[in-house]
């Protein structure tokens, strides 16, 4: 039943105006899927430093992209508040996507709700598509590794 459910959406999202890989990606953009992505960078062990704001995060490098968790914001809401982003003393549910590649811009997406995936840039239709890409990148199985730093 589930089969012909996931073929129904397939094709109307197909017959909407999407393409395939349009409407694989809307797919594969999920709470769920962002969930196992920041597990697979927390298990990996790595660390790094993005910005002076965001010091030892969470990173990995896969698909030629680097991958950074951002720490949740602190009780009393200040972003500061998890400097060392300590998966013992807060959560992660912002992901920073930047490509190594120059010529492209950086994506970021908060993911705190299961009905609502916030993407920034908002009007750029290249953020969703680059953190579609960095899922496939890690959750594919490709070669994964620390990011070096950013230029």
């Amino acid at each position: 039943m589930s089969r012909c459910l996931g073929l129904l959406v397939s094709l109307t999202l197909a017959g909407a105006g999407l393409a395939t890989s349009e409407a694989q990606e809307q797919q594969m953009l999920s709470r769920k899927s962002l969930q196992q992505l920041k597990q697979t960078i927390l298990a990996s062990g790595h660390r790094c430093t993005f910005s002076n704001m965001y010091n030892h995060n969470p990173c990995l490098r896969a698909g030629g992209l680097d991958l950074y968790l951002i720490p949740d914001r602190g009780p009393d809401g200040h972003p500061q508040w998890n400097l060392n982003a300590d998966p013992a003393k807060g959560d992660f549910h912002q992901l920073l996507v930047v490509p190594l590649d120059a010529e492209r811009s950086r994506a970021q997406v908060s993911f705190f709700d299961d009905n609502d995936l916030q993407f920034e840039p908002p009007d750029d239709p290249a953020a969703p598509a680059l953190v579609a890409e960095a899922l496939r990148a890690v959750l594919g199985g490709g070669p994964l590794g620390r990011p070096t730093g950013l230029p």
